[in-house]
């Protein structure tokens, strides 16, 4: 870059950057700039016809020639993980954080191809999170097919997987015994047959219920039952939620109590 105005070394260089901004290739932007020798003249700040030694000396630039370096603009992807599971609550559970192929992080020109690398890596992370028990949401983010203008902050949604449980080998592995509730229960009635001259066997009988939580699979706690009356619904009441196929008594007559006794 030329100019005829006495310029100092740094107000060349703003000047080179400045003319050059509109021949700049897209998506390259200037690396560095050096000023190349060229007009180079000098001042003093000491008072003019005196020795004085030490004062500021400046120099100044004419017709001198400024090297500019332009490099390809280097774009990154990037991803956070939101959980939406209290809509009115979301929780950022990762904030945003460098997608990594093989532990590098992956980048390119800006303009260029987004590596296939960037999407297995981007479903690696959802598998993963699909695996503790989330729910990817259709709303998260894409990976692009071209690095844009800025860095890619790509956003994972997230809600959590419920399951029934109804038996206590169906509890997940984020349950602790803490957060295990009772899925049967079994009510016991004894008959026994008094008065008589000599013994007489009675009888015991059992009628057994059960339930079915729901639980979160992330938190491993249980958010409500299966409404007995409609397994499409969830209740919250466990003490609602018991059911038997057999919830009565079944009748007993002792055929062997004498003649002229009653029950």
């Amino acid at each position: 870059a030329q100019n005829n105005t006495m310029l100092t070394e740094q107000e060349a260089i703003e000047l080179a950057n400045k003319n050059a901004a509109s021949s700049i290739p897209a998506n390259y932007e200037i690396k560095s700039a050096t000023l190349q020798s060229g007009g180079k003249t000098w001042q003093t700040d000491a008072p003019e016809g005196t020795p004085v030694f030490g004062g500021q000396v400046q120099y100044f630039y004419n017709n001198a020639t400024v090297l500019l370096q332009a490099v390809p603009i280097q774009r990154t992807l990037t991803y956070q993980v939101i959980d939406e599971n209290d809509p009115s609550n979301p929780v950022t559970i990762q904030p945003n954080t460098d997608l990594l192929n093989n532990g590098q992080v992956i980048t390119g020109n800006q303009g260029s191809n987004v590596p296939n690398d960037a999407t297995t890596a981007y479903d690696a992370v959802k598998n993963a999170l699909e695996a503790k028990g989330y729910v990817i949401s259709s709303k998260s983010s894409t990976v692009p097919t071209i690095f844009g203008p800025d860095n890619t902050a790509l956003t994972i949604y997230v809600t959590h997987k419920t399951i029934n449980v109804s038996t206590p080998d169906q509890w997940p592995s984020t349950s602790t015994d803490a957060d295990k509730v009772s899925l049967s229960k079994t009510i016991t009635r004894t008959i026994t047959v008094e008065g008589l001259p000599t013994a007489v066997e009675g009888t015991t009988q059992t009628v057994t219920f059960t339930r079915t939580a729901v639980v979160d699979e992330v938190t491993g706690k249980v958010i409500g039952y299966v409404d007995p009356s409609d397994t499409s619904q969830t209740i919250t009441d466990g003490d609602n939620a018991w059911t038997s196929d057999n919830p009565t008594w079944s009748s007993w007559t002792n055929s062997t109590v004498p003649e002229g006794y009653y029950d």
